[in-house]
């Protein structure tokens, strides 16, 4: 549904004013009605079934990538709203988003908080309407315009870098936004390197001891892992003593009878050379183990 009135050429966006940053004073005589999904309210704070009533639409077009603040200010409406959309479709549809709009009153300054921060890209058009609003166009067919202040403010973000931790202990300096593992501070680096040095269960036969992953790998050890540990209960060693096959009351006759069933069975565990899969090599491995006793 549309009413139309007599209107200054920006009261329809297919004739929108060229803002630019900064203040951009402006006066909404008349203007027309549209009952469009597109222009509902709600987003604004105002209930369901509001309008845009009378309205002015004006075009931004960055000239870099960044964010924009869109503030309202001085506006001797009793109260208005402001929509931003990306894409320049008159009347906006489904090509056209809408990135936000609020419901401001007479109260702010030009200089309070902007109510609307969207990201913009360098050469795209901005679709903004400012309006007042009604509940029932038919109930109000002289809309009464008003002036004011449409102030933009272009900005480029702050990119915060610093050192981040990786859960390997491993340090890399980026973007606080990409950082993935613990953030150490802005502008903070990697040499001295912040992160503690992450370390696992290190098995050079059966001798287990801490190391960090490269180590124990350059030493020819087997790395069980970050955060593992090594288990030391010499009544009872489990960590690096994969003869202790039963993982109770250390090395015993028990444990062979523990591997036997497992081998028999098919069980996993009783690949016990990681070679060729299960066989009778594996007995033999075991054995050896077992005879060779665990530190």
């Amino acid at each position: 549904m549309r009413f139309d009135q007599p209107y200054q050429f920006n009261a329809v966006c297919t004739s929108p004013s060229i803002v630019h940053n900064g203040d951009n004073h402006f006066t909404s005589i008349c203007g027309s009605y549209y009952s469009l999904p597109e222009y509902d309210m709600t987003p604004c704070g105002l209930p369901p079934g509001f309008l845009h009533g009378v309205s002015s639409w004006f075009k931004y077009t960055p000239t870099a990538d960044g964010v924009l603040d869109v503030r309202m200010c001085a506006t001797s409406y009793e109260a208005c709203t402001a929509s931003v959309y990306q894409g320049g479709s008159c009347p906006p549809d489904s090509t056209t988003t809408c990135l936000g709009c609020f419901y401001d009153t007479p109260q702010h300054a030009c200089d309070s908080p902007a109510p609307l921060t969207v990201s913009v890209v360098a050469g795209t058009d901005y679709l903004i309407r400012i309006g007042g609003y009604y509940f029932d166009p038919q109930a109000n067919p002289q809309p009464i315009g008003g002036t004011g202040t449409l102030n933009l403010a272009f900005r480029v973000p702050v990119v915060l870098t610093g050192a981040f931790c990786a859960s390997s202990g491993a340090c890399m300096v980026s973007a606080l936004v990409d950082c993935i593992g613990t953030y150490q501070g802005d502008d903070t680096a990697c040499d001295p390197t912040p992160c503690p040095m992450a370390v696992g269960a290190c098995c050079q036969a059966t001798a287990c001891s801490l190391q960090t992953e490269a180590d124990c790998l350059a030493s020819n050890g087997f790395f069980l892992g970050l955060d593992t540990t090594c288990q030391l209960d010499p009544a009872n060693p489990q960590t690096c003593c994969p003869a202790n096959f039963d993982g109770a009351a250390g090395l015993g006759v028990a444990d062979i009878f523990a591997f036997l069933t497992a081998w028999f069975e098919g069980d996993p565990r009783a690949d016990f050379n990681h070679v060729n899969g299960i066989d009778v090599a594996d007995i033999f491995s075991f054995l050896a183990g077992w005879f060779a006793g665990c530190q």
